[in-house]
């Protein structure tokens, strides 16, 4: 189902239209100069810990439609991914273990060869946002290893990450179990 929220209103409208099949940890975000919600992979519905999705679906708020993209070359079938937008390069942002941008105007997934970041694996969800100041993006992942949270902020113009100023803030991790 996809829910249409309208806060001005406080509504909530169900749409009743074709869309992707039903699924959970997915990643959305909303391409401000295409004007559409871009949503990739998830788990599908009964997930039981294998077979992720790797698909790409784009949603216009305006027609209420979805529409399946096909791009030729797409990021790994995963779950528990942060996307964002990054308005300096029109791009969606992808970051789970690896970086890759797409561009709904040519339904083209571009994976960045030179990220340098720590491994993803083991996290939990998280989110991530750009500080259009810097153009950075910054993400906070929970670790599923009882660490608690983690922020990372990374240059998707060099693929450098640098741990953020509230790196694991007030947490603590044993490393015996992680």
């Amino acid at each position: 189902q996809t829910l249409l929220i309208d806060l001005a209103t406080s509504t909530v409208e169900i749409l009743d239209a074709p869309g992707p099949p039903a699924r959970s940890f997915h990643a959305l975000a909303f391409d401000r100069q295409s004007d559409r919600v871009i949503m990739f992979g998830g788990a599908p519905a009964g997930y039981d810990g294998t077979g992720d999705l790797g698909d790409t679906w784009a949603f216009d708020p305006h027609a209420e439609t979805w529409e399946q993209m096909s791009p030729v070359e797409t990021p790994p079938p995963q779950s528990f991914h942060d996307m964002t937008y990054h308005a300096d390069l029109d791009r969606i942002a992808l970051i789970a273990g690896e970086v890759w941008t797409y561009d709904y105007e040519t339904d083209t997934w571009e994976q960045l060869p030179h990220w340098a970041g720590p491994p993803w694996h083991g996290y939990l969800a998280g989110s991530a946002v750009v500080d259009e100041t810097t153009g950075m993006v910054v993400t906070v992942t929970e670790s599923n290893r009882g660490c608690g949270p983690e922020t990372r902020t990374t240059d998707l113009a060099t693929g450098l990450w640098y741990p953020h100023p509230f790196w694991n803030l007030a947490t603590t991790c044993d490393p015996r179990t992680g």
